[in-house]
């Protein structure tokens, strides 16, 4: 019997419209900004500007909904990707928080935060995701 394709799940709708406001935010490269939903949610968005601490460097944001918001510079050809920061405690911040987070990369001055993110109490995914939807469709 074949399974029924419902279409994208709550959360992946979710996603795709908070990713790109946070793109917009930050004022990502153009066609930097990439998510996916399955097998596991993920985004990566590439900043346009670099780190003072790392010339030459390219900078990206990545999430997921375990480690939330974190800057990293851009693997080397044979090296792996180097952690810079950690954003806060929140899984889904405003996209003006993930923007000076960005800006304090860029700067240089962010930290790494030690605790990982985590949703308020009785809130979903879905749900923390489910207000940028409606701010992607109303603009």
């Amino acid at each position: 019997m074949a399974m029924l394709d419902r279409g994208p799940a709550p959360e992946e709708i979710g996603l795709a419209a908070y990713v790109t406001a946070v793109a917009d935010e930050v004022q990502a490269v153009v066609g930097g900004a990439i998510w996916e939903a399955r097998p596991s949610l993920m985004a990566y968005i590439a900043l346009s500007s670099e780190c003072v601490l790392h010339p030459g460097r390219d900078v990206m944001l990545t999430w997921s909904p375990t480690r939330g918001w974190e800057a990293a510079l851009e693997a080397a050809i044979d090296g792996p990707m180097l952690l810079l920061a950690r954003l806060g405690e929140q899984v889904a911040p405003d996209p003006s928080v993930v923007a000076r987070f960005a800006d304090e990369v860029l700067r240089g001055e962010a930290r790494c935060e030690t605790s990982l993110p985590t949703l308020p109490d009785g809130v979903s995914l879905a749900g923390e995701l489910l207000p940028y939807v409606f701010r992607v469709w109303l603009a």
